[in-house]
């Protein structure tokens, strides 16, 4: 017995130099991962952003393709250079616009903080056909064969702009539609 309390003697702990250096380490680790985190969640804001912009351009391209008879009734080109289809009130969480001057302006549910912007032009189906109308019918060719399209067609293009974090950002969709 008395052996084992010469061994317990001999044992030695820590000293206070690694005690500190030890703690150090833990610090720049921690500090290491508190900005991964931070970085994470900027991202997954900006993500959020974006997504929302997508929304509610989506929200507004859905309006006009369920209310594209009324495209022919506008005046075109619809532009935001115009004043025709700007958001200005970008906190009021609503984008009105119209597509006939007759009718109540439609209304789309809007992200805060963004701002949309509308540009309906005509469509020319007739520059995807390189051959044109070859035979004076107003119809386009391919290969000798009279390729029919609608007259009616518009290129709608919906842009979001937002400021995220000191910067200016954007998001911008467009499609073609017929007007039925």
């Amino acid at each position: 017995m008395p052996w084992m309390i010469n061994e317990i003697k001999n044992v030695k702990g820590m000293t206070l130099v690694e005690v500190m250096a030890a703690l150090v380490l833990l610090a720049l680790l921690a500090v290491t991962l508190l900005s991964v985190f931070s970085t994470t969640g900027s991202w997954i804001n900006g993500a959020g952003k974006k997504t929302a912009a997508v929304r509610y351009a989506g929200n507004i391209i859905e309006i006009i393709r369920a209310n594209s008879g009324d495209l022919n009734q506008i005046s075109l080109p619809y532009r935001a250079e115009d004043g025709d289809a700007v958001d200005n009130d970008i906190n009021d969480g609503t984008f009105n616009f119209k597509l006939d001057p007759l009718q109540e302006p439609f209304k789309a549910s809007a992200a805060r903080g963004m701002k949309a912007i509308l540009t309906i032009n005509r469509h020319n189906d007739m520059v995807y056909y390189r051959e044109g109308d070859n035979n004076g019918d107003g119809i386009p060719e391919i290969n000798g064969a009279d390729v029919p399209f609608s007259p009616d067609l518009y290129a709608v293009r919906v842009k979001i702009e937002w400021t995220e974090a000191g910067h200016d950002r954007e998001f911008e969709i467009s499609t073609i539609m017929g007007a039925r």
